[in-house]
């Protein structure tokens, strides 16, 4: 199944095998800007240009409105951890934020982007969380935390314009040792290129 995000106020449900409509879509109080579906396919949240975030349950093979539904500013677009327990939502306000989707609060404070946030994306062991900005920055923040001798900003990187960030299946984020992740880092500011 796959689902679309659509500008008719309506998330839309479409069959991959031959491209019928599958379902009835959902309404939503504005255009729908995001959609994300939990690992196990079982949770679907969306936000829509009214910014209320709604978290949808498959029951007997229908999308049911869960009773959670929270108001955040201007979501951009929003991902579940691996294991289905948070969903992380990227902001216009810069925030890039963790929330609990069976009670709508938030999973402590939001990380902060220097500008618009455009996306965000959980590594594949909910280690990692990376944020992109409009201004082309890209962080990484730990979910859990680090050292104290590690420089939280050996986890910025910056582009021309940043308007998606996505983990590596692999999770090799995680894995890169960190004087090599300090040098990756020195080679992509030194390399990077500006129009």
């Amino acid at each position: 199944m796959l689902a679309t995000a659509c500008g008719d106020r309506q998330l839309h449900f479409w069959n991959t095998r031959g491209g019928s409509q599958a379902g009835d879509p959902l309404s939503h109080g504005g255009p729908v800007a995001a959609v994300a579906f939990n690992p196990k396919g079982t949770l679907l949240a969306t936000v829509a240009s009214d910014s209320m975030v709604h978290i949808w349950n498959w029951t007997n093979g229908v999308w049911q409105h869960q009773p959670v539904t929270f108001r955040t500013t201007g979501i951009n677009d929003l991902t579940f951890t691996a294991d289905g327990q948070r969903l992380a939502t990227a902001a216009s306000s810069g925030e890039v934020r963790l929330w609990d989707p069976v009670t709508g609060l938030p999973c402590g404070p939001p990380h902060r982007m220097s500008f618009y946030a455009t996306s965000v994306d959980i590594s594949p062991d909910s280690r990692w969380v990376a944020g992109s900005s409009f201004d082309g920055e890209v962080r990484i923040w730990p979910l859990a935390p680090i050292p104290q001798a590690i420089d939280q900003d050996m986890l910025r990187l910056r582009c021309w314009v940043a308007t998606g960030a996505r983990m590596d299946p692999s999770g090799a984020v995680g894995a890169i040792a960190w004087d090599r992740w300090r040098q990756l880092r020195q080679e992509l500011l030194e390399n990077r290129s500006q129009p």
